[in-house]
């Protein structure tokens, strides 16, 4: 039998993560001859990084994690990593530790770090800044173990305890209790007579917000230890959830009696309340509008903060929280504002600043695996660039497989034939190669790690003085590339896997959504925003810098630049001299504001203007804001632009110049954005319409339907099920595990 020539569009993760899959099989060289065609000269997407010549700094797109639920993420990263067998005495040469001890032995070694603590920052009315710390108990799995979701009462579980992890040490001072109403206990009996006897004899003796909230965690855990056991009869698990509703009404309106006065002055006040409130409205919602039954996407027809505020128990309280920096965090993360507007003012409709814009059911999904479901950590923490510790090994397993990669190679325009099918496929090629029979070479050496670099190897590029001073990623780019090339069916290809991001999609499937009601449909509703990225190297570690909290990514509470995250270990990685060695680096990262004044492209013109934009925006954040992080590094006047690493005569904020800024504003650099009533117009990537087009990438119906890496993983393994037949199962594509005896966590 022939075998099938699969034509991949696109170079990002999504394709990766499905070539891995399809090749992970014997005999797959049998049956599939692939292809990847990527635009320039580096894999990755959004996960792309570069070294740039100056001390081979790591320049990103803008700031990465994994996250501890990423089961397939990390399953295909192990396995590629085993697979390369890299030198143990080179540096990134394995995955994860078994340990955070193992982590500390052996520090250039792991991928990834572990990282359990996260902070949110918040602004009273007073004007005081607060540190909203998250420590996220540890345990012994790791990510990508085998594993089964967890139940409903499983998640319900965690978040109680997690809220009482949170708020356990805080005392109200001298507010008097509030009293249990009259017959309080009488209406519990008569509601769920079963459940009251498994209760401690002393647990309706109700006298404020503490003995509440354990009243609440006893009859979560007794309803999640029978569920384990498998001794929770249907009947009573429904009776128990309505009570739970009961008493976390109860627990909210006696909190709210207790902090409403000083909510917006008083850190202890805030705390307790928008932490109790977000979590029990966010269970009460579950329960109430039943989303274990109706499926979690079934609540995604309203924007998240509407959903909170639709389950509210006192109004005016979760008014309080859809406005805090609980809820600015869901937006904030996944940059989840309409034409990344993240400013515009509050109003009495909506809560936040800018346009924010997230169902509700993605966000659910998002924060309970976030949360509750993760593996080993919270989080885990690049020790490398992200394309260096990501991209790079899964691109040296593929060539290693034999499957080819053609670099240089801009998609341009896919033709549908009469029957449904793609027919051809137009591409730009962007250079020839000194040797044409040869593949380009992309990776370069730093510092024993594989990586890749700001600009093309030019002493592979024939002609190189011509191009050089093009960009070869950039839609504004008027390179006219040095020829075109028409791939057809049945001679240069079979099978089309398209992994080129969404917002690129309009021009290169015009045909497809002209044929196709339910392609218009996806790319009209899925909306996509711009980024922008901010790098600094600084010549004070955190403490000199007069950061006082945790080492951990921050949300740090204001827009538009909302996000922070401390990267100095990735010095180490970089080749400074001794006498210029920063003592850290940090990346900021946000959305940025869509121009509505944009030219058409070509217009190399364009980016410079927008770089602009994201330097001023640097320039005003750290002068107006640095006092909230690094107090040390700010004056009278503003930030101290001497902090800044920077050669030698440059000035004030002229320093920004020597730093990292990027503006993401291509068309394929654009994040996806989850819209409420947007999951069902996704396409799924083996249902595209078109006989021979499979879908790979965030921006396909992928259970998780929003962009992060381990929805770009599922998405690669179910085009890879279309494609080839497996994987049969990918975990992550049910929401909860069966209910029944589960393992322990540590």
């Amino acid at each position: 039998m022939a075998k099938q020539r699969i034509a991949v569009l696109g170079g990002g993760m999504g394709a990766l993560s499905a070539v891995f899959a399809i090749t992970d099989q014997d005999g797959w060289a049998d049956r599939f001859d692939i292809t990847v065609y990527q635009l320039g000269w580096r894999l990755g997407g959004k996960a792309a990084t570069s070294r740039d010549p100056r001390e081979s700094r790591v320049l990103e797109h803008g700031y990465h994690m994994l996250f501890g639920f990423y089961e397939n993420t990390f399953a295909i990263m192990r396995r590629c990593y085993d697979e390369l067998g890299r030198d143990p005495a080179k540096p990134i040469s394995k995955v994860v530790a078994l340990s955070t001890d193992e982590e500390a032995r052996y520090p250039g070694r792991y991928a990834f770090h572990r990282q359990n603590t996260a902070v949110l920052q918040q602004q009273l009315a007073d004007g005081s800044w607060h540190n909203l710390v998250f420590d996220f108990p540890p345990n012994t799995d790791l990510p990508g173990d085998p594993g089964k979701m967890p139940t409903a009462l499983a998640y319900i579980e965690m978040a109680i305890e997690l809220l009482v992890r949170l708020i356990g040490d805080i005392a109200l001072g001298s507010r008097p209790p509030a009293a249990a109403p009259p017959g309080w206990w009488d209406r519990l009996k008569s509601v769920a007579p079963v459940l009251v006897e498994k209760l401690d004899p002393m647990s309706h003796d109700v006298q404020g917000h503490r003995a509440h909230l354990e009243l609440i965690r006893n009859l979560v855990r007794k309803l999640a230890a029978d569920e384990q056991r498998g001794v929770l009869l249907r009947a009573v698990a429904r009776e128990g959830l309505s009570v739970l509703v009961m008493l976390m009404r109860e627990y909210l309106r006696v909190l709210w009696a207790l902090v409403s006065r000083d909510v917006a002055t008083n850190w202890d006040c805030f705390k307790i309340w928008t932490s109790s409130d977000f979590v029990c409205t966010t269970i009460i919602g579950m329960i109430e509008d039943d989303v274990v039954a109706n499926g979690i996407d079934s609540i995604d027809n309203l924007n998240f903060h509407d959903w909170l505020i639709k389950h509210a128990t006192v109004p005016a309280g979760t008014n309080v929280t859809a406005g805090s920096c609980w809820m600015q965090a869901a937006y904030d993360s996944s940059f989840a504002y309409l034409n990344g507007d993240s400013t515009s003012p509050r109003t009495p409709q909506k809560p936040l600043l800018g346009t924010p814009c997230l169902g509700a059911g993605t966000a659910l999904r998002g924060a309970m695996r976030l949360g509750l479901a993760y593996k080993g950590a919270l989080a885990w923490k690049f020790q490398a660039g992200c394309a260096e510790a990501l991209v790079a090994p899964v691109y040296q397993a593929l060539r290693r497989r034999g499957v080819k990669f053609k670099f240089f190679s801009k998609v341009e325009r896919l033709g549908v034939g009469d029957a449904a099918l793609i027919d051809t496929i137009q591409i730009q090629q962007q250079v020839n190669l000194q040797n044409a029979g040869a593949e380009y070479e992309p990776l370069i050496d730093v510092k024993g790690l594989p990586c890749w670099p700001a600009e093309p190897l030019w002493d592979q590029i024939d002609n190189a003085s011509a191009v050089r001073d093009q960009d070869l990623e950039s839609d504004w780019s008027a390179w006219p590339g040095v020829g075109r090339a028409t791939l057809r069916r049945g001679v240069d290809f079979d099978h089309v896997l398209l992994a080129i991001p969404l917002g690129a999609l309009p021009p290169i499937c015009g045909e497809l959504i002209a044929a196709s009601p339910a392609w218009k449909t996806m790319i009209a509703s899925i909306p996509t925003v711009r980024t922008l990225a901010v790098q600094l190297w600084v010549n004070k570690n955190l403490t000199e810098l007069g950061w006082t909290g945790p080492i951990a990514p921050t949300g740090i509470g204001v827009e538009p630049i909302d996000t922070w995250a401390d990267m100095t270990e990735l010095i180490d990685r970089e080749s400074w001299p001794d006498a210029t060695r920063p003592k850290g680096v940090s990346y900021f990262c946000c959305a940025m504001a869509d121009d509505p004044s944009q030219p058409s492209a070509p217009d190399p013109g364009y980016p410079a203007t927008q770089a602009t934009l994201v330097r001023d925006a640097a320039i005003a954040f750290l002068n107006t804001q640095s006092n909230q992080f690094w107090p040390n590094a700010h004056k009278p006047d503003g930030f101290d632009w001497q902090v800044l690493v920077a050669a030698e005569g440059r000035s004030g904020a002229d320093r920004l110049d020597d730093q990292f800024i990027h503006a993401g504003i291509d068309a394929s650099e654009r994040y996806v954005l989850s819209p409420a009533g947007s999951a069902r117009l996704r396409l799924k990537p083996g249902e595209s319409g078109f006989a021979n087009l499979t879908l790979a990438g965030d921006w396909t119906e992928n259970t998780i339907n929003a962009g992060c890496m381990e929805a770009t993983f599922i998405s690669g393994l179910a085009a890879s099920r279309a494609i080839a037949g497996y994987p049969k199962e990918i975990p992550g594509e049910e929401d909860f595990g069966p209910a029944g005896p589960r393992p322990p966590s540590a």
